[in-house]
């Protein structure tokens, strides 16, 4: 009888390990690159941005920051007047693909830290980066912002509504 069951439990064993071996070798790996990885990544696939960085005029500089999707990498071209001319903004993915974002200021840029992530220029005052995408009213449609013919203003519906008594709502998209 203990020979018995001394088998069966050996059995099991044997069948459970040979589960988790299967499991774990069909399971995807993902494994995460480096931040030198990611930029060299983008100069392979962009020749233009290979003098990145640069000390000579206008300054040429990259920032990057982690995530756990890969590294968002930008390439920024300073200027003298205003702090920055253009950016170009990537996400690396672990998986070595690229997407791609340009940054070019406004006449009211704001002036402090620029993101990789959000690929925009952020103030001390601004609690969470949203958007850089106003419409022609200066409505920030990424935040949830419509602009509302009737009230002449920038509003978020489920906020307040756009319409009169109705409620019905008359946005410009």
């Amino acid at each position: 009888m203990k020979d018995k069951v001394l088998t069966i439990t050996v059995l099991l064993l044997i069948l459970l390990s040979a589960g988790f071996v299967v499991w774990y070798i069909s399971t995807p790996k993902s494994s995460s690159i480096d931040e030198a990885t990611a930029v060299r990544i983008i100069k392979s696939e962009f020749p233009e941005l290979k003098g990145y960085p640069g000390n000579q005029l206008p300054p040429a500089s990259i920032r990057t920051e982690k995530s756990d999707e890969g590294w968002y990498v930008a390439f920024i071209q300073e200027g003298s007047g205003v702090p920055i001319i253009e950016a170009r903004c990537f996400l690396v993915k672990n998986d070595k693909s690229i997407t791609q974002r340009k940054y070019i200021p406004q006449d009211h840029s704001p002036v402090g830290d620029f993101s990789p992530k959000w690929c925009r220029v952020y103030g001390k005052d601004d609690e969470t980066i949203v958007g850089g995408d106003k419409d022609e009213h200066g409505c920030i449609g990424s935040a949830g912002y419509s602009w509302c013919q009737e009230k002449q203003k920038c509003l978020r519906t489920w906020e307040e509504p756009c319409g009169g008594i109705s409620g019905r709502s008359r946005l410009v998209s």
